[in-house]
């Protein structure tokens, strides 16, 4: 299992252990909830934001994602499904905010699980404050319980939360 917070700003290298661009966010669907691949930003002055397709990941590392070759480093067109999906306004990511089913607001996300050789989300962490963090934890919210709608996180049962 990787953490959200822990992924964005790996460097992404090829076999030879050069590197060629740095992870800027996680692509999922939220619909589907699996895992698309990687948003990066490539080396160099002029380069724009691209991706990664999960299938051309070869590995991940605390410290690194590994990919075959530069080739594996996809361009993203403003047309392209992926794009729309992308920036769709309703893609729940670190700091939105979290509500249960019937309206009252449990916090915001502070990170994501994601099993990548699953292709999936596990679960979200989530925070209340610094305060509540410190006296009773912070939630983590399996993504079976959890909907996202309009730009927010439902939670559909808080029976199953677990601290972490």
């Amino acid at each position: 299992m990787m953490y959200y917070n822990s992924i964005v700003g790996l460097p992404v290298i090829i076999n030879n252990k050069t590197k060629i661009a740095v992870v800027l966010d996680v692509f999922y669907c939220s619909v589907t909830k699996s895992i698309l691949g990687l948003i990066v930003k490539e080396k160099g002055l002029f380069t724009s934001y691209k991706y990664i397709p999960l299938d051309e990941i070869e590995e991940i590392k605390k410290t690194y994602v590994k990919v075959n070759n530069i080739s594996s480093i996809k361009e993203i067109s403003s047309n392209d499904k992926l794009y729309k999906t992308m920036t769709n306004p309703n893609k729940c990511s670190v700091d939105t905010d979290v509500y249960l089913k019937g309206g009252n607001k449990l916090g915001k996300i502070k990170d994501i699980a994601f099993n990548f050789e699953l292709g999936i989300i596990d679960n979200y962490i989530i925070s209340n404050g610094i305060i509540e963090d410190l006296v009773s934890g912070r939630k983590v919210i399996d993504d079976e319980e959890a909907i996202h709608k309009k730009g927010r996180l439902l939670v559909k049962n808080l029976n199953n939360k677990i601290n972490k």
